[in-house]
C-alpha cells in the first residue's frame, strides 16, 4: 500500500501577519515620502525694548554731588537722576559775564568817541557832546561803578583830545601872524627894490654921460642888488611858512583821524573778543546743562553702578541704564553663521522663554523683520547673525494663564526655513554614503 501525501495548508495566522506587516511597511514608505517636516534654524534670543534700553553716562568727569535714584526707581522724561559739581563752570560763566559787561560797556564809551569825533568840524577846538547810558540804569553796584569809571574816562579823552586841537589851533595861529609879518616884509621890499630900479637906471645914464662916476653907480648896484637878494630870502621864507601852515593843518587833522581809528581798533578787538567769549559761554553752558544727568524717557532705573556722594565718574562710564516704560516689545537673536543663508525676513519663528519651559507653557510666535548685513562676534572665535524678530502678541499664552512679555527675558528661536520629507532623512545619509565612497582613492 502506497502512502499518499498528505497537502501542507498554510497558516492563516501568518498570512495574516505577513499581509498585514507589508501593508504597514507600504503605509509607512507613503507616508514618508508624503509627509512634510518643518527645517528650522536654532539660535539664542532676548526680548529687549524697541526703544532699547537706554544708557545714562556723563560727558564730561566731575564730582558726583547727589544722586536721586536707587536700582527700582521708576522715573519719569526729564526727571534729575545725578547732579554733579557745578562750581568750576558756575565760576567760568561768572567771569564771562564780568568780562562782557565790561567790555560792552568800554565798546559803548568808544562809540561815544568815535560819534563825537566824527561830528567835529575842521575849525573846532572841542567835540559835540554825547552821553554813555545812564549809571541808574545799570543792574548792579559793580556795573554802576564800572560805567561811572567809563564816564570819567570818557570826558578825559575828550579833554585831551581839545586841549591837543587847541594847541594845533594855537600853532596854526601864531604860524599864520609870523606868515603875515613875511608877507609885509616881502611888500615894503619890493616897493624899495622898485625904487632901487629906477635910481639904478639914472645912476647908469649919468655914468653913461659921464656926469656921474663909476663908483657911484656900483654903490647903487650893491644896493639894488642887497635889496633883491634880501626880497628872495623873504620870499623862501614865506614859502616855508605856508608850507608849515598845511602840515599844522594835517596834523590838526590827524589828531581827530588817529584818536578814531584807535578807538575803531579797540572796538575791532573788543567785538573779536566778545565773539570768543560767546563761543566760550556756550562751551560752559554745555557743561553745567551736562552737570545734571535727566532720565531721557519714562522708565525703570537698572545697574546703578555709584553710590557715593563726592565720588568722581568719569566721562562716558556707564552710571546707569534705564529700561523704558510701555514701549514696544522686540526679540534679538542670534543665529549660527552655518544657518545665515536660509534666513530671510517674514519666515515665522517660534520663541521659547527660558522662564517658561514650552512642554508646559508653549511658545511665542513671532516672524523675522531683518537680519544683520554683516556677521558679529559674539563670543570669542563665534560670529553669527543677528535678526530682529517681533513678536505676534506681548504675551505667552499657555493653559496656566497669560504671561507677559519682559524686556531682558532670554529665549532660544527656532526659525522655521524650508521643509522636507520624511523619506529624505533616510535616503540623505545614503546617498551621502554613496558619494563618499565614489570619491574614495
Amino acid at each position: 500500500m502506497t502512502g499518499a501525501s498528505t497537502p501542507r495548508v498554510a497558516s492563516p495566522t501568518l498570512r495574516a501577519t505577513a499581509l498585514f506587516t507589508a501593508g504597514v511597511f507600504v503605509t509607512i514608505l507613503v507616508a514618508a515620502c508624503i509627509l512634510r517636516v518643518e527645517i528650522t534654524a536654532s539660535g539664542s534670543a532676548r526680548v529687549i525694548p524697541v526703544e532699547r534700553v537706554q544708557l545714562i553716562q556723563p560727558e564730561f568727569p566731575g564730582a558726583i554731588s547727589a544722586i536721586a535714584v536707587r536700582n527700582g526707581s521708576h522715573v519719569r522724561k526729564g526727571q534729575v537722576l545725578i547732579a554733579f559739581d557745578a562750581t568750576a563752570p558756575l565760576v567760568e560763566r561768572d567771569l564771562i559775564d564780568g568780562e562782557e559787561r565790561r567790555l560792552r560797556i568800554e565798546a559803548a564809551r568808544l562809540e561815544s568817541l568815535t560819534t563825537a569825533l566824527a561830528g567835529a568840524g575842521p575849525e573846532d577846538d572841542h567835540l559835540p557832546a554825547t552821553q554813555l547810558p545812564d549809571i541808574a540804569a545799570a543792574d548792579d553796584d559793580d556795573e554802576r561803578a564800572l560805567l561811572a569809571e567809563q564816564k570819567r574816562l570818557l570826558a578825559a579823552e575828550r579833554d585831551d583830545i581839545a586841549a591837543r586841537l587847541k594847541r594845533a589851533s594855537a600853532r596854526m595861529a601864531a604860524n599864520e601872524k609870523t606868515a603875515s609879518i613875511v608877507r609885509g616884509n616881502v611888500s615894503r621890499s619890493e616897493a624899495t627894490l622898485a625904487i632901487e630900479t629906477e635910481r639904478l637906471a639914472a645912476a647908469q645914464k649919468l655914468m653913461e654921460t659921464g656926469a656921474s662916476s663909476r663908483g657911484a653907480y656900483l654903490q647903487i648896484l650893491k644896493s639894488f642888488t642887497d635889496l633883491q637878494n634880501g626880497r628872495d630870502v623873504l620870499l623862501r621864507e614865506l614859502d616855508e611858512k605856508i608850507a608849515l601852515g598845511v602840515v599844522l593843518q594835517a596834523e590838526r587833522a590827524g589828531i581827530l583821524t588817529t584818536a578814531r581809528n584807535e578807538a575803531l581798533r579797540r572796538l575791532s578787538e573788543i567785538n573779536t573778543r566778545l565773539a570768543a567769549l560767546d563761543q566760550q559761554r556756550r562751551a560752559v553752558e554745555q557743561r553745567l546743562e551736562a552737570a545734571t544727568l535727566k532720565a531721557p524717557v519714562d522708565g525703570i532705573v537698572e545697574q546703578l553702578s555709584v553710590f557715593t556722594i563726592g565720588g568722581v565718574a568719569q566721562a562716558g562710564q556707564d552710571l546707569m541704564r534705564i529700561v523704558p516704560d510701555g514701549s514696544m516689545l522686540e526679540i534679538e537673536a542670534v543665529f549660527p553663521n552655518r544657518d545665515s543663508g536660509f534666513l530671510a525676513a517674514e519666515q515665522k519663528v517660534r520663541v521659547k522663554l527660558d522662564a517658561f519651559p514650552s512642554e508646559r507653557f508653549g511658545t511665542v510666535s513671532a516672524r523675522i523683520i531683518d537680519i544683520s548685513a554683516d556677521a558679529v562676534e559674539t563670543e570669542p572665535g563665534r560670529w553669527g547673525f543677528i535678526a530682529r524678530l517681533a513678536p505676534e502678541t506681548a504675551y505667552l499664552d499657555s493653559p496656566s494663564g497669560r504671561f507677559p512679555l519682559r524686556p531682558g527675558m532670554t529665549a532660544s528661536a527656532d526659525a522655521i526655513t524650508g521643509e522636507r520629507t520624511l523619506i529624505s532623512y533616510f535616503i540623505a545619509p545614503i546617498i551621502a554614503q554613496f558619494g563618499a565612497s565614489l570619491g574614495e582613492r
